[in-house]
C-alpha cells in the first residue's frame, strides 16, 4: 500500500565571489522512501555515480545515489516527487482446527498425536512446547517427515509455504508422557491430570479425544474444554498403523483459544466397573435355567393337548 506523494524542489547553492562554479548534485533515498525526478532542468546534466571523482565521494555513504547530475549552472531548481511505502504486511498464519488424540494405559503412560490444519501464510516455523517431562517422537508436515530442532524449551518445525489459494497444510506431531495418577497398580480408581502441548498461534476448533481402558467409567472431569461425548469404541482403529484407538473414548472440545501458548488441561477421575459377584452370577444362571425349564414344560403340555 502506498502513501501520499510529496512534491518539493531542491534549489542550487551559489558561492559568492566565484565567476565559474562547477560540481555535482546527487540525490539518494533510503528506507521505504521512493524518489522520482521527472523533468530535470538544463542546468543539471545526468551522469553516472561512478564518474564522480573519489575525492568528492569520501564523505558520502558508500552506496550509490539514485540520481547523479553534473552541475552546469549553479542556479537551478530540481523538482522531485517523494513517495512513502508502508511496510509489507505479513500474512498471518492460522490454525483452522486442531485435534489431540491421547491413548492412556492403566499405568499412566500416555501417547498423544496432535493434528493441525494450518494456513501457514508467511510463517516459516511452527513453535511449540511439550508438557513437562514429555518426550518428542516425530513430526510430519503434509504427510512428509520433517527434522525439527530445539531452541531452549521450544521445538521448531519447518512449514511448507502452500498458502496460495487458501490451501491448508496438515501437521502431525507425536509425543509421549507419564501423567499424574493416583492409586497403585490394580487400583479401581484413576485421578489423571492431562496437559496438552502449547503452540505459538491462536487455535480454533479444538478437539481432544482421550482413550481409556473400557473398564473405566468417568465420574468427574475438570479443565478448559467441554465434554460432549462419552462412547465405547468396539472396533479398534490405529494412529499411523501403530497406536490402537480402542476402549472408552471421551471427546472434549473448545471453539477457540485466542491467546498464543494457551494452556489446555483436563482432569479426569474414573472408577472401574464393579463385576458381579459369584453369588449374583449363580443366581442369574439359576433363574435363567428355571425360565428355560418352564418354557420346555409348557411346550410339552401344548403338544399333549394337540
Amino acid at each position: 500500500m502506498n502513501g501520499a506523494f510529496t512534491i518539493f524542489a531542491r534549489r542550487g547553492v551559489q558561492v559568492a565571489d566565484v565567476n565559474l562554479q562547477r560540481g555535482f548534485v546527487t540525490v539518494r533515498s533510503a528506507g521505504r522512501l521512493q524518489l522520482r525526478v521527472e523533468n530535470a532542468p538544463a542546468a543539471l546534466q545526468p551522469t553516472e555515480w561512478q564518474g564522480i571523482p573519489r575525492a568528492l565521494q569520501q564523505d558520502i555513504a558508500a552506496s550509490s545515489a539514485n540520481f547523479a547530475y553534473r552541475l552546469v549552472e549553479p542556479a537551478f531548481s530540481l523538482p522531485m516527487k517523494l513517495e512513502r511505502h508502508e511496510a509489507t504486511k505479513l500474512l498471518a498464519a492460522r490454525v483452522n482446527n486442531i485435534t489431540f488424540t491421547s491413548v492412556i494405559a492403566d499405568s499412566g503412560a500416555m501417547l498423544t498425536q496432535v493434528r493441525l490444519e494450518i494456513l501457514p501464510g508467511d510463517k516459516r516455523l511452527l513453535h511449540f512446547t511439550l508438557p513437562k517431562d514429555a518426550r518428542f517422537w516425530f513430526a510430519f508436515v503434509n504427510q512428509k517427515g520433517v527434522w525439527p530442532w530445539r531452541e531452549k524449551d521450544e521445538i521448531l518445525i519447518p512449514l511448507e509455504q502452500q498458502s496460495r489459494g487458501g490451501r491448508t497444510v496438515p501437521v502431525e506431531i507425536f509425543y509421549s508422557s507419564d501423567i499424574s495418577k493416583s492409586g497403585e497398580p490394580g487400583s479401581r480408581s484413576l485421578n489423571l491430570q492431562l496437559v496438552a502441548a502449547k503452540f505459538d498461534l491462536p487455535l480454533e476448533n479444538i478437539t481432544w479425544r482421550i482413550f481409556l481402558n473400557e473398564k473405566w467409567r468417568l465420574t468427574k472431569w475438570t479443565g478448559s474444554l467441554q465434554l460432549q461425548q462419552d462412547a465405547a469404541v468396539s472396533s479398534p482403529a490405529v494412529i499411523q498403523a501403530s497406536i490402537p484407538e480402542q476402549g472408552r473414548m471421551f471427546t472434549f472440545s473448545r471453539a477457540v483459544a485466542v491467546d498464543k501458548w494457551e494452556d489446555l488441561q483436563i482432569g479426569l477421575k474414573a472408577k472401574a466397573v464393579t463385576p458381579a459377584s459369584w453369588l449374583v452370577r449363580l443366581a442369574i444362571l439359576a433363574g435363567t435355567v428355571l425360565v428355560l425349564g418352564m418354557f420346555v414344560r409348557s411346550a410339552r403340555a401344548f403338544r399333549r393337548i394337540q
